[in-house]
Order: C-alpha cells, then structure tokens, then sequence
C-alpha cells in the first residue's frame, strides 16, 4: 500500500494525512451517490434506467471496498482476512464499474435505436445487461483470492 508522509511547518512528520483525506473523499462519494440512488428509488417524478440503478450500485462497491480497512491504516498488521477480502474487492471494484458503464452505454443505444426506428425494445435484453457487472466483479474477485492464496 502507498503510504504518503506530508511535513508540516515545522518539519515534523504527520504520517497518516493523505489517508485521511482519501477516507474522507470516499466516505462523501459513498454519501452523495446514496443520496442520489435514494431520491431517485424512492421518487415517483424521477425515472431511471435500470443500468443506472447498477452504476450507482457498483460505485458503492468500489466506495466500501477502499472504507474497509479505516482504522487500520496506521497501527499494526490488520487481520490477514481482511486484507484478503479487501484485495479481492479492491481489484473487483473497477473491473465491475467499467462493466456496469458498458451495460448503460449499450442499454441508451439500444433505447436510441428502438426510439428512432419505432420498435419496441426487448426488457429481455436490459435484464441480461444487468447481470455483466456481477458476473464482472465475481470473476474478478475470485482470480485475485486464487492469486492471493497461491502466493
């Protein structure tokens, strides 16, 4: 893990600050991004995509996946099972917001295209676009803990 050491005017060394600072920047994304996934949920005026729904979804995965590890960032050791699920997250989260950004880019071109041609669009297909983010992270995750344990 990349650890930066900031000096303050005095020189003396205040380990721990651009974690603090990236906690903080996560903990607010997680913030807005729940603010926004809710009042679009729970709006009747409001309609989204259901591909959207998955990138607000999967932002929230790659939030929680670098939170885990509060508090433990400038002690000791944390627990080896936390690294370990963490890792395995860590390097799901992008893997799975790229997946899911690919499934949205592909469910507004399909509704594009079925608004300009005057066809119906099928919901089968938006349905299976929903799955490729978690199949993603799945897939992902699962390669990282194999690595992880082979080590």
């Amino acid at each position: 893990m990349l650890v930066h050491v900031s000096r303050d005017a005095g020189n003396d060394i205040i380990p721990g600050s651009s974690f603090i600072v990236f906690d903080v920047l996560l903990g607010l994304a997680l913030f807005f991004t729940s603010c926004t996934y809710f009042s679009a949920l729970f709006s009747k005026s409001i309609v989204r995509m259901m591909t959207w729904f998955a990138l607000i979804i999967s932002s929230w995965i790659y939030c929680i996946s670098f939170l885990l590890l509060v508090g433990h960032q400038n002690g000791g050791n944390p627990p080896f099972s936390l690294c370990l699920c963490q890792a395995g997250l860590i390097y799901a989260a992008p893997a799975s917001i790229a997946a899911a950004c690919l499934a949205f880019v592909v469910e507004v071109y399909l509704r594009l295209t079925t608004f300009m041609t005057q066809t119906l669009i099928d919901n089968r297909i938006i349905t299976s676009l929903l799955f490729l983010p978690a199949v993603t992270h799945q897939v992902v995750f699962w390669i990282a803990m194999l690595v992880s344990w082979n080590l």
